[in-house]
């Protein structure tokens, strides 16, 4: 089936347009309803004939390895919550979802997110036995330690646990937005008490 058949079944069947509006919404905004957005996916998939999903995902503009990685999500919410989900981060949450992922495993690691201790990224590919493709930045991971430190000895607990769950996102565009803020803020900051010691006593 090519983009223009789907194109065709757009212009009949009105809850598959009415989805996959939503998702384009979803994948324009990234900030957005993760989660949402891929469980709408995994209805989409499962409404589509065999061999139409390659095509549909060419004329919406997503990526069939962006769209895989979503679909491990929504199934992954679909078992066992979007709010159990969002604890994780999303590269966990992608990997957990995956068909090779072993069941055993699966349903431990979500026996913690609902405790309330969700495992990170690298511990989950550790417990599935899978190597971290990233390369290893020591020298970034110092740096965060550092920035942790402070931030814990600076801010409030309920502060605290705001940040920490706003960074377990692992929505690395949301955190480049943050730490530009913080470098505007710095660089206002630096301006006030420039103008501040230049005031004449």
């Amino acid at each position: 089936m090519q983009t223009g058949a789907i194109q065709k079944l757009l212009s009949t069947d009105h809850e598959l347009r009415d989805r996959t509006e939503r998702i384009q919404v979803g994948l324009r905004d990234e900030f957005g309803p993760a989660i949402a957005t891929s469980l709408l996916l995994l209805e989409v998939r499962e409404r589509l004939d065999h061999g139409a999903f390659k095509p549909y995902c060419t004329l919406i503009g997503i990526k069939m390895r962006s769209a895989q990685n979503r679909l491990n999500v929504g199934r992954l919410a679909r078992r066992y919550g979007d709010e159990q989900v969002a604890r994780l981060q999303i590269g966990a949450a992608q990997v957990l979802g995956g068909k090779s992922a072993p069941k055993r495993i699966v349903e431990e690691i979500m026996a913690e997110v609902a405790a309330g201790s969700p495992p990170c990224l690298a511990e989950v590919l550790a417990r599935l036995g899978r190597k971290d493709s990233r390369p290893a930045k020591t020298e970034n991971m110092e740096e965060a330690e550092r920035i942790a430190r402070i931030l814990r000895d600076q801010l409030t607990e309920d502060a605290r646990e705001g940040v920490a769950e706003f960074f377990s996102t692992g929505n690395s565009t949301a955190v480049r937005h943050v730490a530009a803020l913080l470098k505007t803020l710095r660089r206002g900051r630096q301006a006030v008490h420039t103008h501040e010691n230049a005031m004449p006593a």
